[in-house]
């Protein structure tokens, strides 16, 4: 008794101190909640983040500051939940990384029914939707001047600092084209609603256009949940969080090498199938190239055909629109190959704007695509102790396997269009236990080693052989990278085009209880690097043919890239 009440007054303090912040500090306990959701994400980064060491080399990016920043705007501003999101996003933004993003429980969104692109700093309708309205005067080639009473341009540019921060600026260029006409609150971004003034003149007559137009608004169900968190208990430092560890069972052995804006891109191409211009499109942005003498029906999951000529050459062309395929679109594939390596001079293959997708695809694509090894990239990976736990395992499963009859049995004939057999098992094996020296050796961040497999092997049933010329551009991510860098370092085929985006390395994903409303957050968890050793991250893959999109193109339908690209095909098949 006594030692209470010699501790009363500092027990009254803390008592009192605890009833004010219960009744008016809703604002300071919001901020702690910020600070709990903060602490997850600068450890994620701290242990996780592959490519860390390379962001502070090439881009001078430094955590710790980073993370003072957004304490600091937490510290000094009372922040919403919606403000706090987007300080999260420019977080992100900084890393300079596009496999890096944060995405957040959000139903709001707007569209305007067209897309554009731009050449030599002015902007053209590329693409006008079904549901545009009647009275819109712009058709595909009209050139945009003003957008909402500002110069586009500038408006663009506002877009990408502000979307996109400052990494390539080709690549981010291209998205923000595609932001300019599509906002989604999941990404971080403010959605606009009501109208806007569009001006330009049209691409042919030059007379001037002028259009009001609604934006396609959807209102946002989540609201702010600022309300709603005042009123839950303040933990300090605890986080209940959930990893997306690479192997709690088969499929999960297959690394994902999608952008982390993929989703949203998916979901713009379900709303309009016939849009060539959207990113993962199914369908090519390039006219046909040629006398087209056979093609693939429109529900193929591929865009393919075989065209003549003015010189009477026969090619092939199919459009790889992502590599985020099964198995039978990887049978698919392979049935188009063996009828062009019967029937074509040469293939082109269109992966422009293709934001990437599973690595062993990649790896079946280019099984197909050749009759000699492929040296791959290697990677340095994050290793944790999920990793270690889950390579044992796996090494545990695969240690009956000794036949390529068992190999099978376990696999089947294909994974992902990958043929399997003893070698490929035993390749697993090994990356699993490159994974497990590593960690013993005390590595969190491995030394460069090979992702499954060293090498792909030519299928066994499936070889085009003929020369290959691929089409590229900055909205090529991930797989997109990798799969022209290991064609290109290969000397297997020819790149046309301009440079790849660069998002360098595999990817995997946190998800936490927060009261930031934070959906996802992905990070890259390896960093790979070419035959050369020089990063695939940040610096892309340049073409052996450089073309760059001309106001002629964007007003004529691609018309000149695509006799460039035919040109340039016929000059690889004479080489031959």
């Amino acid at each position: 008794m006594l030692s209470f009440f010699k501790n009363r007054p500092k027990f009254l303090s803390y008592f009192f101190c605890f009833s004010f912040l219960t009744l008016f500090g809703s604002v300071e306990s919001d901020k702690l909640r910020m600070k709990n959701d903060l602490f997850f994400i600068k450890e994620i980064f701290n242990g996780h983040y592959a490519p860390k060491q390379w962001k502070e080399s090439f881009a001078n990016w430094n955590l710790d500051a980073e993370i003072q920043n957004v304490e600091a705007q937490i510290s000094q501003k009372n922040l919403t939940i919606k403000q706090f999101q987007k300080v999260l996003k420019d977080f992100t933004l900084s890393v300079k990384d596009y496999h890096v993003g944060i995405y957040f429980y959000s139903t709001e969104e707007a569209h305007l029914p067209f897309y554009v692109k731009s050449a030599n700093g002015r902007y053209f309708i590329s693409y006008v939707k079904k549901w545009a309205p009647e009275d819109f005067p712009f058709h595909e080639g009209d050139e945009i001047l003003t957008f909402g009473g500002k110069p586009i341009d500038k408006v663009v540019q506002t877009l990408k600092k502000e979307l996109l921060g400052d990494n390539v600026s080709l690549a981010d260029q291209g998205l923000a084209e595609i932001y300019l006409t599509n906002r989604s609150g999941k990404t971080g971004a403010d959605v606009p609603k009501g109208s806007i003034t569009i001006t330009g003149k049209d691409g042919y007559y030059g007379y001037p256009l002028f259009s009001t137009l609604q934006w396609d608004y959807s209102a946002e169900k989540v609201n702010d949940p600022q309300a709603h968190i005042s009123k839950q208990p303040v933990l300090a430092g605890m986080c209940d969080c959930e990893f997306n560890p690479p192997f709690i069972n088969l499929s999960l052995l297959n690394k994902d090498m999608s952008a982390p804006f993929s989703t949203i891109f998916q979901d713009l191409c379900k709303k309009d199938m016939r849009n060539p211009h959207a990113v993962g499109a199914k369908i090519s942005m390039l006219p046909p190239l040629g006398n087209i003498l056979w093609s693939t029906d429109p529900e193929d999951p591929f865009e393919a055909y075989i065209f003549e000529t003015a010189s009477k050459k026969l090619i092939g062309f199919i459009r790889i629109p992502h590599y985020s395929f099964g198995e039978e679109e990887a049978k698919e594939f392979g049935m188009l190959m063996d009828f062009f390596e019967n029937g074509t001079e040469g293939l082109i293959i269109d992966q422009q704007n293709n934001y990437g997708g599973l690595v062993l695809f990649g790896y079946g694509v280019m099984s197909m695509l050749t009759d000699r090894p492929l040296v791959l990239p290697k990677h340095r990976m994050m290793l944790r102790q999920e990793e270690v736990y889950n390579a044992y395992d796996m090494i545990e499963k695969f240690s009956f396997i000794k036949s390529n009859w068992q190999a099978r049995k376990f696999f089947g004939e294909t994974w992902f269009g990958y043929p399997i057999n003893l070698k490929f098992v035993e390749s697993l094996i090994g990356y699993c236990q490159f994974m497990i020296d590593e960690w013993d050796q005390g590595k969190h961040l491995s030394d460069p080693g090979y992702l499954y497999l060293d090498a792909v092997d030519p299928h066994p049933k499936t070889r085009y052989t003929k020369p290959l010329l691929i089409v590229i551009n900055p909205l090529d991510f991930s797989c997109g990278d990798f799969l022209p860098a290991t064609m290109q370092d290969n000397k297997r085929a020819k790149l046309i085009g301009t440079r790849t985006a660069g998002a360098g390395g595999y990817i995997d994903f946190a998800t936490f209880p927060n009261y930031s409303g934070i959906s996802k957050l992905r990070y890259t968890a390896s960093i790979a690097e070419r035959m050369d050793k020089t990063p695939i991250e940040n610096l892309g893959v340049k073409p052996d043919i450089v073309y760059n999109i001309t106001v002629s193109d964007l007003q004529n339908n691609f018309e000149p890239y695509a006799k460039f690209i035919v040109d340039e095909m016929e000059k690889i098949i004479d080489k031959k």
